[in-house]
C-alpha cells in the first residue's frame, strides 16, 4: 500500500501491508483490520473466525470489532484494512473517503460470508485487498 507522505503510517519503519502479505511467515508486526458493523457485536464473532484463519497459516492478526458510528473518532494508525459488515456497507464511501490519505483499503464483507462466519473467506478477501492496494 503507497504510503501518503506525511501520512501517521508514513514514518512508522513498520512493514505495509503488501509488505506483510509478501512476507507473512516473517512478518514482525501483526495485520491490523478493523471491523466495522451497526454495534460490533456480530463482528466480535466474525474478527474471532478470521483471526483463527490467520492463524491457521502462521499469521498474527490483530482484528478489532468496532460500531461504524465510531468511524470518525477511531486512531487508524497501523491499520492495514478495514471491513464493513453488509449492515452498514451503505457507509463505505464514507469511511473511504475518511481514510483515503492513509491508503488504507476499504471494503465490505459479503452477505453470505459474513452470515455464514466464514472466517477463511474473509482473510482471503483481507489478503487480496492489500495485495490489490500495493499494486496500485
Amino acid at each position: 500500500m503507497g504510503m501518503v507522505p506525511g501520512s501517521p503510517l508514513a514514518s512508522t519503519g513498520q512493514r505495509t501491508g503488501l509488505e506483510k502479505v509478501r512476507h507473512m511467515d516473517k512478518a514482525q508486526n501483526p495485520i491490523k483490520v478493523i471491523f466495522l458493523c451497526a454495534t460490533a457485536m456480530s463482528s466480535s464473532l466474525i474478527a474471532e473466525k478470521v483471526r483463527e484463519a490467520a492463524a491457521k497459516q502462521g499469521i498474527e492478526a490483530e482484528l478489532e470489532a468496532m460500531p461504524a458510528a465510531m468511524c470518525k473518532t477511531i486512531d487508524y494508525h497501523g491499520v492495514d484494512a478495514i471491513l464493513l459488515g453488509p449492515q452498514v456497507r451503505h457507509q463505505l464511501v464514507d469511511v473511504r473517503n475518511h481514510v483515503a490519505s492513509l491508503g488504507i483499503p476499504v471494503e465490505s464483507i459479503g452477505f453470505v460470508e459474513y452470515g455464514m462466519v466464514q472466517g477463511d473467506k474473509i482473510w482471503a478477501q483481507i489478503v487480496r485487498m492489500m495485495q490489490s492496494t500495493g499494486e496500485s
